[in-house]
């Protein structure tokens, strides 16, 4: 056994020997992949092997038309054979929510290049003769869905990895993982120890207890699935054709054929847990009792819709375990605490995605990120609340993929974080929603109990506007970077100069490629101390990525303190007068200008003030230690009563900052984008030497594919929906990020990406929003201060 490796993956299943084929494929050969058992063990060996392309989120169609052609890629380039099997899949509608929602995936499935289409009853009936139609309204079909064979596709993986120089050890149990002082990590396994660079946790249900060895939380649990194969039936071998899958996510049920029998999703109405009191050292390819009583709803739902279940036997029935997160999507990438340790594990879809996952993987390690968006599936999407209880209680609202749309606010696992004002502004009528497991007032109802909060958030934006209001930006992510190379260590992340003491700048943090690992604010509060703040969906993040960066010499110390400050805005151009009231400092313009901080008592705390905001008005952010809090924001808001001060929530402050022109992090681009796509040139010095990217920066024969954008339209209704496609002529040519309706410039405002020669200023295309072209308006800059006067007065 090899006593050391550039890597090591942890997991034998699907996902595993596609991330150690695609390191062994792009040149890392010196890797291994070790497992406890036999290839495909745990839950590859008895999962069912659908494929699916099409989900609600653009990004996600991406993803999986990506592992579609990386798939057909490695059988032709190998001559390995995956047992694959195009059936196409009908996923049906009995509500017309159920299809208007199927409908309008309809632009952004093509857009991704799948062929997706509506169809009705009797389109539905010649695909699949076997259904009975009665009660479905129509259904979406995309032909190009089918089925692989888990275990052929691993064991294809495996060989293939093997042929370029991988090597796998099977039957071998990790017993440890111990990060060493010189950054490498120790694996110990019970056939003796390996020494490594970089270590992949892709070990499904195991993952969790893998991730312990090494002192992290992963937010994945066990749970069991069943399905059932029947004998022959008659009725299929009479055809020349395989029949599509059926999908129900009314139910949920799905049926497909298995050669010429018909296999059967059995779902349960609760999410069926196992391993309660840990999974037994001994497991492995073992199934679990089959218990069709409590899925017997799905399964006499299958047989109402396809007769012919009723007819014949049963001739296999499966029940074993598979993993869950919180949102039914995986964990994929650097694993928030722990230094070269990634996770790629936790997929419902595992099978349909294993290619992507394990390209995606490999071209993290190797190229530092992935060069597509799969920001939904970072690991760093949730922090230490997303423990079992919140996982149980999330997927007790839904724990089967599809059921549920879950773009929407979960109710679920809440609260979990919160600020001192939180019951405070509960008792105001405040609508809260959940940044990693933060509560963060949205909106602060008016009396209209079944508001969706679109009008009170344009009232608090124009209230903000014309005279004062204050957030709460608790949930705010905050660092503190000190030590003697602190700024030696920051000079390099940064892509713009280093604020001199007292100052503030904006700035990305790139990666040798370019793209944006982080976004963040930056004030310097002694030479060689800074403190930092971005937005909250980035909080682990980019304490990842900079943890990663660290020295290894102790030289740099790097805190993650959100926890520990809470932080309000107070802004609108009677901000002043009401900090004076309550603080001694002086505030003027020539000794606290724009772009500075300070350390000011406010009546009797003390809080550091940073002259700045992303509102596009005069303001401070005030952060202070969460004791504080309450007597900070209660004289604020005694002091602000003469100017009618208003709480203002997260929509009003999305409307103010799209008004500015101000894209955020994690909502309007992320570590896929580089900066010049990102729209973020304005914040990177090109002349400073030395900082991480520059190179790339430089590079103009580096083709810029997209570009982001500000933009505009007439409407002033509900505005564009995230992800709603751009059009020129027929040709899409890019999606809507952030966007909201602007009452103090009189139009709706968007942030969007387009292809990039759409990029220009002035030029007009339209946009798709609930079935009609609306025209949009590409903006050269922002319609609210663009001369940023409001904010420096």
């Amino acid at each position: 056994m090899k006593s050391h490796a550039r890597v090591v993956v942890i997991g034998g299943g699907v996902i595993g020997c596609s991330i150690l084929y695609y390191l062994a494929k792009n040149g890392w050969t010196d890797v291994v992949l070790i497992e406890r058992m036999d290839l495909t063990a745990g839950t590859t060996w008895h999962a069912a092997g659908n494929v699916s392309l099409v989900d609600g989120n653009p990004a996600v169609n991406q993803f999986n038309v990506l592992a579609h052609k990386l798939y057909r890629e490695m059988e032709n380039e190998t001559g390995e054979h995956l047992g694959w099997t195009r059936t196409g899949s009908i996923l049906i509608a009995k509500t017309n929510d159920l299809l208007e929602r199927y409908a309008s995936r309809t632009e952004s499935a093509r857009a991704a290049g799948i062929d997706y289409h509506m169809i009705g009853p009797d389109e539905i009936k010649k695909l699949h003769p076997l259904m009975e139609l009665d009660g479905i309204l129509g259904a979406a079909y995309i032909p190009d869905e089918g089925v692989l064979d888990p275990s052929m596709t691993t064991h294809a993986f495996a060989r293939a990895a093997r042929a370029k120089g991988a090597e796998i050890y099977r039957h071998t149990k990790v017993t440890g993982l111990t990060e060493q002082l010189n950054g490498e990590w120790k694996v110990g396994t019970d056939k003796g120890d390996i020494t490594t660079e970089h270590v992949v946790i892709a070990a499904g249900f195991w993952s969790p207890v893998i991730a312990r060895m090494a002192g992290a939380h992963v937010p994945i649990v066990p749970t069991e699935r069943q399905y059932l194969v029947t004998d022959e039936v008659p009725e299929l071998m009479e055809l020349d054709r395989k029949v599509p899958m059926l999908r129900d996510f009314a139910v949920p049920f799905y049926v497909r054929q298995e050669r010429n029998g018909l296999l059967v999703g059995v779902h349960e109405p609760h999410t069926p847990y196992c391993f309660l009191e840990g999974i037994p050292d001994d497991f492995g390819q073992e199934l679990f009792p089959v218990d069709l009583e409590r899925g017997a709803h799905s399964l006499e739902s299958a047989i109402a819709r396809v007769p012919a279940l009723s007819r014949v036997g049963i001739k296999t029935e499966v029940c074993g375990p598979t993993s869950r997160t919180p949102d039914l999507q995986g964990l994929i990438g650097p694993i928030p605490g722990l230094r070269n340790v990634h996770i790629s594990a936790g997929f419902a879809n595992g099978i349909s995605q294993g290619a992507a996952l394990g390209h995606v993987a490999a071209e993290w390690l190797i190229e530092g990120s992935p060069s597509i968006d799969v920001s939904k599936l970072y690991a760093s999407r949730f922090g230490s609340y997303a423990n079992k209880r919140f996982i149980r209680a999330m997927l007790s609202e839904a724990h089967v993929f599809g059921t549920v749309d879950l773009s929407g606010e979960r109710l679920a696992g809440r609260p979990a974080r919160t600020s001192a004002l939180y019951d405070r502004f509960k008792a105001k009528g405040a609508h809260f929603s959940a940044q990693l497991g933060w509560e963060t007032p949205m909106w602060f109802s008016r009396g209209n109990a079944r508001s969706n909060g679109v009008e009170e958030a344009r009232a608090e934006a124009l209230d903000v506007r014309e005279s004062v209001g204050i957030l709460d930006l608790t949930a705010l992510a905050k660092y503190e970077v000190s030590g003697p190379a602190a700024s030696t260590f920051l000079d390099r992340l940064c892509a713009r100069r280093l604020p001199a003491v007292g100052s503030i700048v904006s700035t990305p943090m790139l990666n040798e490629r370019g793209q944006v690992m982080c976004f963040t604010t930056i004030a310097r509060i002694e030479p060689d101390r800074f403190y930092l703040t971005a937005a909250p969906q980035a909080e682990l993040h980019h304490y990842s990525w900079m943890n990663e960066q660290l020295p290894r010499d102790g030289s740099v110390q790097l805190e993650n303190v959100t926890g520990r400050y809470g932080a309000l805005l107070l802004s609108g151009p009677r901000a002043r007068e009401v900090l004076a009231k309550v603080s001694e400092a002086n505030l003027s313009n020539e000794v606290f200008p724009w772009l500075t901080v300070s350390d000011i008592d406010i009546a009797y705390g003390r809080a550091r003030a940073l002259r700045f905001n992303m509102v596009g008005e005069l303001g401070w952010e005030l952060h202070h230690p969460l004791e504080y809090q309450t007597g900070i924001y209660e004289a604020l808001a005694a002091a602000g009563e003469e100017f009618q001060i208003v709480d203002f929530g997260f929509k009003a402050y999305d409307t103010l900052r799209l008004e500015a022109g101000w894209p955020l992090w994690g909502a309007d681009f992320n570590s896929s984008q580089t900066a010049t796509s990102a729209g973020l040139s304005r914040f990177v010095d090109p002349s400073k030497e030395g900082f991480i990217g520059r190179r790339a920066i430089l590079d103009t024969a580096q083709p810029v594919l997209s570009r982001l954008v500000h933009i505009s339209f007439d409407l002033d209704g509900s505005p564009p929906e995230m992800g709603s496609l751009l059009f020129d002529g027929d040709d899409v040519v890019g999606h809507v990020h952030s966007s909201a309706y602007g009452p103090s410039i009189g139009s709706g405002i968007a942030f969007a990406s387009v292809k990039d020669g759409f990029g220009r200023g002035g030029k007009t295309i339209n946009c798709l929003v609930r079935g009609s072209r609306l025209p949009v308006n590409i903006l050269e800059r922002a319609l609210h201060d663009p001369e940023s006067l409001r904010v420096s007065s």
